[in-house]
C-alpha cells in the first residue's frame, strides 16, 4: 500500500531484503468516482559492493622484474556474496591488466618491469546490478643486485679430468655470494668437428667463497670445451650467466705416443727397455747380493759384541773336580780352585739328591750380573763365565773347543793322573781364542807393510793418536771413531778394521805375548802374531791344529830375549790412494792356506816307544793319593764371586754331613 505524500504523489518503501536485479512492478490506483488504473513498472535493484584485497600487501617492496599477482574479492556488502560476472580491472603507471574469475577471486599477474619507486595501483570493479567499487593502494618497486660470474678452467686435457670452477660475486661490493645454485651446461668440439652437447645440466652450489666446481671427464679426441654457467637470479639479485670456450690440450697417451712414433721417441724407448732389463738383473741378482753381505757384515759386529762379554774360561775335570787349565780373557784374575770345587759340589749332590749316583750337567749359573755356563764334554767341563747372554755361537764354540780339547788329550784324560804338564798353554790359549776368534779383541799393534790408500792412511793416523803406553790399541775402541771418519755405519768400520788386518796394516799381538802376560810363556819364546784360524763369521769347523804334546825334556838354558825394533812412523802423505771394496770376511768352512787340520787322537799304541814316558815321581803318588792342602784366602781378599761360591760350597758340605749322619 503507497503512502499519499501529498500533490497526487504516493510512496511506498521495500524492504531490505529485495535481491539486486530488474524487477516488475505493478501499480493499481483505485479511488471512488474514479476509473481504476494499473501501471506496470520496471524497478532496477543494485547491490552494494567492496573489494577485498588478498595475497597482496600493499606496505611490502616488490623487486623490479618480478612477477607481482593481485587477487581480490568483488562481493557484495550486505549479503557478503561475491560477485560473479563482473569486470575488474588493475592500473597500474597507466598499464590496464585485466583480471579473470576463479572460485569467488579475480586475479592477475603483472611484470614489474618498472623503475625502482613509488605507484599508484588503481583497482576498479563494476558488474550488472552492482554498485562500482574503486581501491587505489600504492606499492614500491625496488632495484635489483647485480652479480657476475667468473668461470676457470684447470687441466683441459683429452682423457684426464678438468677442473671446472664458477665464481660468482656482487657487481657493487665484489663480495661473494654464497649459498645459491649455479647451473653448468657443457659442449664438446672434436677434432673431426663433430658437436656433443652434453645433456646433462650440472649444478652445484656456491660455498662460502662463492664458488662452485666439479671435475669433467674430458672424452680422448676433443678440440674444445665449451662451458656454460647460469645463475637463475631471486627477487633480490639479477640473473647471470657467462660462457668460455677453452681448446682441450693432448693427453699425455696420444702426446707420448705421437712422440714414440719419432725416431728420438724410438730411441727413448729401446733406452728404457735396457734400463729395466738392467733393474731388474740388479734387483734379482746383485741387491741380494748386497744385502746378504751388509746382513753379513750386522752378524760379525754382533759376534765382536758378543766376544766382549767374555771374562774368563776354565776347564775342569769332571772325576777329581780339579781346574785343568784357566785362562782369563780380562786383567782380573780369580781362583779357579774354588770355582772348580764349586762346580764339583753342585754336580755331585745333584747325583746323591737323585739316588742314582749320575753327575747332574751345570747349565748356567746367574749372580750379580755374571753368568756361568758350562759344557760337559766325556772327561772335561768347559766352563765360560761372562757379563751378558750366553749366546747359540758362545756356546756352539765351547762345545766345539771342548769336543777339540778332549780328543786331542783323549790318550792322558782317560785315566789322568792329575799332572798338568801334558796340557800345552800355548796350543791350549792359541786354540782358544782361535775357536771363539777371540783375536778381535786382543790388543793390536801396526803392522809391517808400508803402501797403503789414502783412507787407511788416515786411519792409521786415527789409530796412532790411541795407543797407549804399551804402542797398542784395541779395535772395541776404534769402531766408532773410524765410523766417523768413513762416514759410514759400525759394522763397515769394523770390517774395514778386520781387512786392514788382513792385509798386514794392523796386527794381534802374538800368543807368546798373551802367555808371558799371563806367566805361562816362555822367556825366550817366538812371539808369533796370532792369525784367525777360523773364520769371524760363519760356524765353527776346524780348529788349528798342533803337534801333540809330550812331556817336556829338561829346560834348556833361557836365551837372551832380543832387542825389540823400533818401527819407524809411517808416511802417510806419501800413500796412494787405493778403492776400497768392502766384502765380507772369508767363511769359516774355508780351510786356511798352510794350515793342518785336526790331528786325530793319538792312542797309546801309536804312541813311538822312543817317546819319553811320563814318570810318577814319589811325591807325585802321594799328591795322586792325597790332595794336597789348598791354602786358604783370607775373606777380605775374596772377591764377592769368590765369596758366593764359598758360601754354597760350606752350605752343600753341611747338608752332606747331615745325609750321612741320618
Amino acid at each position: 500500500i503507497m503512502i499519499h505524500e501529498g500533490n497526487g504523489v504516493y510512496s511506498a518503501a521495500l524492504g531490505p531484503n529485495a535481491t539486486s536485479g530488474l524487477h516488475g512492478v505493478q501499480v493499481t490506483m483505485v479511488r471512488a468516482g474514479f476509473t481504476t488504473t494499473i501501471l506496470d513498472l520496471n524497478l532496477t535493484i543494485r547491490s552494494t559492493t567492496e573489494l577485498i584485497m588478498i595475497t597482496f600487501d600493499p606496505s611490502s617492496s616488490w623487486y623490479q622484474n618480478e612477477n607481482l599477482t593481485f587477487s581480490v574479492v568483488y562481493r557484495d556488502s550486505l549479503y557478503s556474496t561475491p560477485i560473479s560476472g563482473g569486470s575488474v580491472n588493475i592500473t597500474i603507471y597507466g598499464i590496464v591488466y585485466q583480471t579473470e574469475y576463479l572460485d569467488g577471486v579475480y586475479s592477475t599477474t603483472i611484470f614489474l618491469h618498472f623503475t625502482p619507486g613509488p605507484y599508484i595501483v588503481t583497482i576498479n570493479a563494476t558488474a550488472e546490478f552492482c554498485n562500482p567499487s574503486l581501491e587505489q593502494p600504492m606499492i614500491t618497486v625496488v632495484a635489483k643486485t647485480h652479480v657476475y660470474i667468473t668461470l676457470d678452467i684447470v687441466g683441459a686435457s683429452e682423457g684426464q679430468s678438468a677442473q671446472i670452477q664458477a665464481t660468482l660475486r656482487d657487481n657493487a661490493t665484489n663480495g661473494p655470494v654464497s649459498g645459491v645454485t649455479l647451473y653448468f651446461e657443457i659442449t664438446i668440439i672434436f677434432r673431426n668437428e663433430t658437436i656433443l652437447i652434453d645433456e646433462e645440466i650440472y649444478a652445484f652450489p656456491t660455498n662460502e667463497e662463492g664458488v662452485a666446481s666439479f671435475a669433467y671427464l674430458i672424452p680422448q679426441d676433443a678440440e674444445h670445451l665449451e662451458v656454460v654457467v647460469r645463475y637463475l637470479g631471486t627477487p633480490p639479485v639479477w640473473s647471470t650467466d657467462t660462457l668460455r670456450t677453452v681448446p682441450v690440450s693432448p693427453g699425455v697417451l696420444s702426446a707420448l705416443m705421437t712422440f714414440i712414433l719419432t725416431p728420438p721417441g724410438m730411441y727413448i724407448v729401446i733406452a728404457f727397455l735396457l734400463l729395466g732389463t738392467v733393474a731388474a738383473f740388479y734387483n734379482k741378482k746383485v741387491k741380494p747380493k748386497k744385502r746378504a753381505a751388509m746382513d753379513s757384515l750386522e752378524r760379525q759386529l754382533q759376534d765382536f759384541a758378543d766376544l766382549e762379554t767374555l771374562r774368563h774360561f776354565m776347564a775342569v775335570y769332571l772325576d777329581r773336580g780339579t781346574c785343568v787349565f784357566y785362562h782369563p780373557f780380562v786383567e782380573e784374575r780369580i781362583q779357579p780352585d774354588l770355582i772348580s770345587g764349586f762346580i764339583a759340589a753342585i754336580t755331585s749332590v745333584y747325583g746323591e739328591i737323585k739316588g742314582d749316583g749320575v753327575r747332574g750337567t751345570l747349565e748356567e749359573i746367574q749372580y750379580h750380573g755374571l753368568r756361568l755356563n758350562s759344557y760337559s764334554g766325556k772327561y772335561v767341563i768347559g766352563i765360560l763365565i761372562l757379563e751378558g747372554e750366553m749366546t747359540k755361537l758362545l756356546r756352539e764354540r765351547l762345545q766345539f773347543f771342548i769336543e777339540m780339547f778332549e780328543k786331542h788329550h783323549s790318550v792322558y784324560l782317560e785315566d789322568w793322573d792329575g799332572l798338568i804338564d801334558c796340557f800345552d798353554p800355548e796350543w791350549v790359549v792359541s786354540n782358544l781364542i782361535g775357536s771363539f776368534n777371540y783375536t778381535m779383541l786382543l790388543p793390536h799393534k801396526f803392522g809391517k807393510k808400508r803402501k797403503v790408500s789414502k783412507l787407511d792412511g788416515k786411519i792409521l793416523d786415527l789409530i796412532g793418536t790411541r795407543r797407549n803406553n804399551r804402542r797398542e790399541f784395541y779395535l772395541r775402541e776404534l769402531v766408532k771413531p773410524v765410523a766417523a771418519l768413513m762416514g759410514a755405519s759400525e759394522a763397515k768400520a769394523m770390517d774395514k778394521l778386520l781387512a786392514m788386518e788382513d792385509r798386514g796394516l794392523i796386527e794381534p799381538i802374538g800368543i807368546q805375548t798373551v802367555l808371558q802376560r799371563q806367566g805361562l810363556g816362555l822367556a825366550n819364546g817366538e812371539d808369533e802374531t796370532i792369525t784367525a784360524p777360523v773364520s769371524r763369521l760363519a760356524t765353527i769347523t776346524a780348529p788349528i791344529s798342533r803337534p801333540k804334546p809330550t812331556p817336556p825334556p829338561k829346560a834348556a838354558p833361557a836365551k837372551p830375549k832380543p832387542a825389540t825394533k823400533k818401527i819407524d812412523p809411517i808416511d802417510i802423505g806419501s800413500i796412494a790412494a787405493e778403492p776400497e771394496i768392502i766384502k765380507p770376511r772369508e767363511g769359516i768352512g774355508t780351510p786356511l792356506p798352510g794350515k793342518p787340520t785336526p790331528m786325530d787322537p793319538v792312542r797309546v799304541k801309536d804312541i813311538d816307544k822312543s817317546t819319553p814316558k811320563l814318570v810318577m815321581t814319589e811325591k807325585a803318588k802321594e799328591t795322586k793319593a792325597k790332595p794336597a792342602e789348598k791354602k786358604k784366602v783370607p775373606e777380605e781378599e775374596m772377591s764377592e764371586a769368590d765369596k758366593f761360591i764359598t758360601e754354597v760350597i760350606d752350605l752343600l758340605a753341611k747338608e752332606k754331613k747331615k745325609d750321612k749322619s741320618d
